[in-house]
């Protein structure tokens, strides 16, 4: 799969599960994608939220999307 396959995998299957770390520990949510693009992935959070803080402090995350739900 090349880098352009994954882009427009994650655009057209934009609900998935984002982990982030906190103290140590995994977080899971499920998210909505808003984009994908070669500069990166895009999604809605906000200030106040756990995961705004959590991917300020540590922006090594995962994402999981499957495809054809």
């Amino acid at each position: 799969m090349t880098r352009d396959d994954m882009l427009q995998f994650l655009n057209a299957n934009p609900i998935c599960s984002l982990a982030t770390v906190e103290s140590g520990q995994p977080r899971v949510r499920g998210m909505h994608l808003f984009r994908a693009e070669a500069s990166g992935l895009l999604f809605h959070t906000a200030e106040p939220k756990d995961l705004y803080r959590q991917v300020r402090e540590n922006p090594k995350i995962e994402l999981c999307a499957v495809g054809g739900m």
